[in-house]
């Protein structure tokens, strides 16, 4: 017989017998006894053997318990990301490069190297006719190989292409309205990709250039603070990181005109695709190029 039947079974007949079975005494013993072994049979069915049942109803409290927090908490947090997402855009806005939106495709036959070499001699020529205004000696021309332009550049390689010489472009133009007399080749340096804490699944990519320089005192507080200056929404921007790495003399018998090493600086943020990738030779290369070639 099911127990849940059968205990409802014995109930009815204490129900119905009770005052004999009071009378009797004996009776009642022999009831209770047997009402207490299907009660605790029907108890053990519903818990399980293992107890499996009221696990899963202590869990099922816990979940309850779960979804309404997350519930509570959602409009919060939701907020709170689109916070961060604002604050995010204005900083890269104010102190990074933005991509450029119009470069070529060069699959469609235009020449990656004729192109980048436009690109220099025009950054040249406006930077040139500054420098002459105020006999400054600029430096000699960097080449595609300097920048690191190939037959096989994809996009995102063309991408950074671009920035190297908006950082080129940025410095040169700062050097020179500083007030600086001498400007020496700049050497661009390969990406690095520093990783972000807390967050794997992201890296800040810093492309950087270093130049020897030579100015007065004053032609590098110039420097240091015309490259600060925030970039401003809807203007062209000159914003650069920018360290003087070290600072001295040119002479001993020209004290007042110094010479410094110069680190001009900007950064990226980027998705990390794949681990284990090795630098590639030649020019400024991506450390991540051959990995998202792959």
């Amino acid at each position: 017989m099911n127990m849940a039947l059968s205990s409802s079974f014995f109930q009815k007949i204490w129900e119905e017998n009770k005052r004999f079975l009071l009378i009797a005494g004996g009776g009642l013993a022999a009831f209770l006894l047997l009402n207490a072994i299907l009660v605790t049979g029907y108890k053990n069915q519903a818990l399980g053997k293992d107890g499996t049942i009221e696990r899963n109803r202590l869990l099922e409290v816990k979940v309850q318990r779960l979804y309404k927090e997350v519930r509570d908490r959602f409009h919060e947090e939701k907020n709170m990301l689109e916070s961060y997402a604002h604050f995010e855009r204005d900083y890269l806005q104010r102190f990074s490069i933005p991509p450029q939106k119009n470069l070529p495709d060069f699959r469609k036959g235009t020449s990656a190297q004729i192109y980048f070499n436009d690109q220099i001699e025009k950054i040249w020529g406006e930077v040139s006719r500054k420098a002459r205004e105020i006999n400054c000696l600029m430096p000699e021309k960097i080449t595609t190989q300097d920048l690191g332009v190939l037959p096989d550049d994809t996009a995102e390689d063309t991408q950074r292409h671009f920035i190297y010489l908006e950082i080129l472009r940025r410095a040169l133009n700062a050097m020179v309205d500083s007030g600086m007399k001498k400007i020496d080749k700049p050497k661009l340096h390969e990406e690095e990709p520093l990783p972000v804490k807390g967050n794997p699944a992201a890296q800040i990519v810093y492309q950087r250039l270093t130049v020897q320089v030579q100015g007065t005192y004053d032609s590098f507080l110039q420097l240091l603070r015309k490259c600060q200056e925030p970039n401003q929404p809807n203007k062209t921007g000159q914003f650069l990181q920018v360290i003087l790495l070290d600072l001295a003399p040119v002479s001993a018998g020209a004290a007042s005109l110094l010479k410094g090493n110069l680190e001009f600086a900007n950064f990226a943020i980027e998705e990390v695709k794949e681990e284990g990738a090795q630098p590639a030779a030649g020019g400024p290369r991506s450390k991540l190029r051959s990995q998202r070639r792959r």
